[in-house]
């Protein structure tokens, strides 16, 4: 008796010891519904439709189904129940749907469910051998390929069926391990690496095609070419293979792929589990069920600890990723703590936390190393970059699926700040597609989103539409509302536009929570600025000399030469003279040329020509340019030196500047050249005033001026009448009075309306 116990013992023991659980996973993915299977390893199976019902059936019995949570997280919609059986799975289907099948990696089988999807059962991959039917015992786990194009072929390609082939002599029995090899591997690889010989001109293609006879399905059978599948579909039909002993090393490379695989090896991350961790370690939106989060925290917590108060390990973990499901990251770090060993789930857990809350995770981790990989994890890469590279290449459209999956919380609290930074790497499609998403289960007011919207938009956005998003999110309590200030009144300033006094003693208030950060020291700029802009110029100074040691060296000398700008433009004559005529608030030499010629014209029409020939020097940083030397040349001409002005103008042409060699020539003298210059400037004032000056009445005789045409008459008369030697002596004198007298008129008329020499001009 004791035997036969022992036997049925041990027999149990194997029995249990063989069967392995495999976790049925779900989730709902808009048009689709999927379930995915943590599987052992890439076993066979094979699926058969039977009405509305798809049974899958795997080569292994010992495989025992867990679906007691399939249906946490989808409805029944599409899938109306699911039937586990040893090494079988029952789909009842709700909907006229399909289920198309691939594996997403070597464990892990994904059962897709959709209307888009073909009616008909998803062609099996290599049927299960029978005894009527030998085949070779061609096993599905592959060897992974070192080889950069295997790399690239697995990362962007769709996984192609594995494909088996008859014995062609009809016997079973052993083989050996090349002959028992995967050849779908070798395939891809060998028609990718011929097809970019022959992109570069190293082949010539054949125009001579392959039998019909030859040509073999995904089942071993053969395939006439006009049933072949077209589309995406197209490239899992397979070509004719050696049936004998194949060799795994076969390679087609030229002289070009030497010399850029260096290249590619350095940029192309490696495949494989090596560096993309399983889906199961960054699959958030699976941690946690549709329970209330008390009731899901409260019933790891009392499962916890054990005897003598020691953590079970286990439940650790599953409470760390509950905690990470709902947003805190804080509380899963000290679960974390109570685990023993720092495994790579740990180390991945940690940098999650991280990131929910700091947004980013400071340092070069895990997790940033993962852009070349799939859903999830490449969203986890970019959330954990303070900044995306523009360099950087991921996977779009796994980034927008993972971001969907995202529990409505958090793609509220990611979605504003991981579009940002897309926009900042120049994906702006993808992070409209991101905001999008985020304002369908968020609040459309939202600061956050406000913020990214604008960011977003730049030069699409139109100013009511910008300034309006720039408003909400000032008007909120949050982080996003500083930067959004910030914004604003960068926007007002490149504009000229006054800034209100409230929003700028608003970003000072911002400058004074976020002292001693980065975004307090911009804080502290806006604000300073601000104030200047407001007109507030006594409380600005004030407040650049009271937080001047907070700024750099560089920041405090662009805003004490911002002060001075502003203060050109709308600070009254005493205000600005107070503080451009002394270096205390910031020297010539610190200002920019552009404000400096601002600044200098103002001067100079204050009468300050000295001063403001500072601002304008030829020795100073980026005085040569055009607005510089014309500021010169009229400091020149102020100065009464009329040759230095003309070398001022040099090399310039324009109406500007030869109407400064105009006045130059003026003051030197030379009235001719004078007017000459006025009348290729189009100043017809000028250019009779110049030949006033020069004496030549024809050419004032042609002035538009009707006063100067009369003065030039008057003159003439006056020669004219005066007669001749031979007049007698009463009448010519009669005459020279009446011409006096005339003469006089003019003269009178001509001083009034140009007023005396010398006389301020209105």
């Amino acid at each position: 008796m004791m035997v036969r116990l022992l036997c049925l013992g041990v027999f149990c023991l194997a029995g249990a010891a063989s069967a392995q659980t495999v976790s049925v996973r779900s989730g709902e993915h808009g048009s689709f519904t999927r379930l995915a299977l943590d599987m052992p390893y890439k076993a066979e199976w094979q699926m058969a439709a039977e009405g509305e019902v798809r049974k899958i059936r795997f080569s292994e019995p010992g495989l025992d189904f867990d679906t007691t949570r399939v249906f946490d997280r989808i409805g029944k919609g599409r899938l109306r129940a699911i039937d586990p059986a040893p090494g079988e799975l029952e789909l009842d289907l709700a909907c006229d749907c399909g289920v198309q099948a691939f594996w997403h990696t070597d464990t892990m089988l994904v059962l897709d469910i959709g209307e888009a999807f073909p009616r008909v059962a998803t062609p099996p991959q290599p049927s299960i051998p029978s005894a009527s039917a030998p085949e070779k015992d061609i096993p599905h786990r592959t060897t992974p390929s070192n080889d950069v194009n295997a790399r690239l072929s697995r990362r962007f390609a769709t996984r192609l069926p594995d494909m088996r082939f008859p014995d062609p002599t009809g016997a079973g029995g052993p083989s050996s391990e090349d002959e028992r090899a995967d050849l779908s591997q070798m395939r891809k690889k060998l028609l990718t690496e011929l097809g970019r010989a022959a992109s570069q001109g190293l082949l010539t293609p054949s125009p001579r095609t392959r039998p019909e006879s030859e040509r073999l399905t995904d089942t071993g059978t053969a395939q006439p070419a006009s049933a072949a599948p077209r589309g995406e579909d197209s490239a899992a039909t397979a070509v004719a293979q050696p049936s004998g002993g194949a060799a795994l090393n076969l390679r087609a490379q030229s002289s070009i792929d030497d010399a850029i695989s260096s290249i590619q090896l350095a940029t192309t991350p490696a495949d494989g589990n090596a560096d993309c961790p399983t889906a199961e370690l960054v699959d958030l939106p699976s941690w946690a069920g549709t329970e209330p989060f008390h009731q899901q925290i409260g019933a790891l917590n009392r499962q916890l600890l054990r005897e003598f108060d020691r953590p079970d390990e286990e439940i650790a973990l599953q409470l760390a990723r509950a905690y990470l499901h709902f947003g805190f990251g804080a509380e899963a770090r000290q679960i974390l703590d109570l685990r023993s060993r720092g495994s790579e789930a740990d180390r991945i857990l940690h940098e999650i936390s991280l990131i929910m809350d700091h947004g980013h995770v400071s340092s070069v981790g895990r997790l940033a190393d993962m852009t070349g990989c799939g859903e999830p994890a490449v969203l986890w890469a970019l959330l954990a970059m303070p900044a995306v590279p523009v360099e950087a290449v991921f996977d779009h459209k796994a980034l927008l699926r993972s971001f969907a999956a995202l529990p409505a919380p958090l793609r509220n609290s990611f979605g504003p700040e991981l579009a940002r930074r897309l926009s900042k790497a120049r994906h702006a499609k993808t992070a409209r597609d991101i905001l999008r998403m985020t304002a369908r289960t968020g609040a459309p007011d939202s600061p956050d989103l406000a913020l990214a919207r604008v960011e977003l938009g730049g030069a699409e956005s139109d100013a009511g539409t910008t300034r309006a998003d720039l408003d909400t999110a000032v008007a909120s309590n949050s982080v996003a509302a500083a930067e959004a200030l910030a914004r604003m009144i960068d926007g007002l300033l490149s504009e000229g536009a006054p800034v209100p006094l409230d929003k700028a003693e608003l970003a000072g208030a911002y400058a004074f929570e976020h002292r001693g950060t980065d975004l307090g020291r911009r804080m502290t700029g806006a604000y300073l600025s601000a104030l200047g802009a407001s007109g507030a110029f006594a409380e600005a100074v004030a407040e650049y000399e009271r937080l001047r040691s907070e700024l750099d060296a560089a920041g405090a000398t662009e805003i004490a030469a911002s002060l001075l700008g502003q203060m050109t433009r709308h600070a009254d004559d005493v205000t600005f003279l107070r503080h451009a005529l002394n270096d205390r608030l910031v020297a010539p030499a610190m200002v920019p040329a552009d404000p400096g010629v601002d600044i200098a014209t103002r001067l100079l029409g204050s009468g300050l020509a000295e001063r403001a020939r500072q601002f304008v020097a030829a020795d100073l940083p980026g005085r040569n340019a055009r607005p510089s030397k014309l500021a010169r040349a009229q400091i020149a001409l102020v100065q009464d030196r009329p040759r230095q002005a003309e070398v001022e103008l040099l090399g310039l042409d324009g109406p500007d500047a030869d109407l400064l060699r105009a006045r130059a020539r003026s003051v030197a003298g030379d009235h001719a050249a004078a007017r000459a210059l006025y009348v290729a400037s189009d100043r017809p004032e000028e250019a009779a005033e110049a030949a006033w000056l020069a004496q030549d009445l024809d050419r004032m005789a042609t002035a538009q001026d009707p006063v100067l045409r009369q003065t030039v008459a008057a003159l003439r008369d006056s020669s004219a009448d005066v007669g001749t030697d031979s007049t007698p002596i009463l009448e010519r004198n009669r005459a020279l009075l009446e011409s006096s007298g005339t003469l006089r008129a003019a003269m009178t008329t001509l001083l009034d309306a140009k007023g005396m020499p010398g006389d301020p001009q209105e």
